[in-house]
């Protein structure tokens, strides 16, 4: 019988370590180390997610063509015919073209030419992510926004952002700041 600790079986042996210690420590670093999202949180993304992947694919030629006229036609359409199904696209939301410019908004409204094309949410989603923030308006009210790139031809060519109040976030969501903040709309 021969000796698994002689010179000729080392470099096995330490192969057999070194591969141990890489699966053992791989292994802890799939554990996530964040907490179960609560499931407000799941809720909330699942929202997102669903109204992104009905609205974003209808609007990527009228957005990139800086059609105000058919944007909001695809909104009212689009949203009526969720609505005669009994559901909601529980978000106000606004477009903005890829300067980040705000062209317009549903539920339809009057929009001041606003330029969000400084802010750090737009800065995110210029990159082809889903991003979120917290800002202040002018008039220093506070608002939540999801903002979702609008991709035509591998090319961001706008935005639509889902906004909401600070009592909305709470009220109707049930999240707090820092819980909206902590989401990842892009799993």
């Amino acid at each position: 019988m021969s000796n698994i600790f002689s010179p000729k079986h080392l470099p096995l042996i330490w192969f057999r370590t070194a591969l141990m210690v890489v699966i053992l420590g791989l292994g802890g670093g799939c554990s996530s180390s964040q907490p179960p999202l609560k499931p407000a949180m799941v809720v909330f993304t699942k929202a997102v997610q669903e109204a992104c992947a009905l609205l974003l694919p209808p609007l990527r030629e009228p957005v990139a063509k800086g059609d105000i006229t058919a944007i909001n036609n695809i909104l009212e359409k689009t949203i009526s015919q969720v609505q005669s199904n009994g559901k909601t696209v529980p978000f106000n939301i606004a477009i903005a073209d890829k300067a980040g410019i705000a062209l317009t908004r549903y539920p339809l409204a009057k929009i001041l030419s606003m330029d969000f094309s400084k802010y750090e949410v737009i800065a995110k989603a210029k990159e082809g992510k889903i991003a979120q923030s917290r800002f202040y308006l002018p008039n220093e009210t506070k608002v939540y926004v999801v903002v979702a790139p609008i991709i035509l031809n591998s090319k961001v060519t706008g935005f639509m952002g889902f906004y909401l109040s600070d009592q909305e976030l709470r009220e109707k969501w049930g999240l707090t700041e820092e819980e909206f903040l902590a989401l990842n709309f892009n799993q």
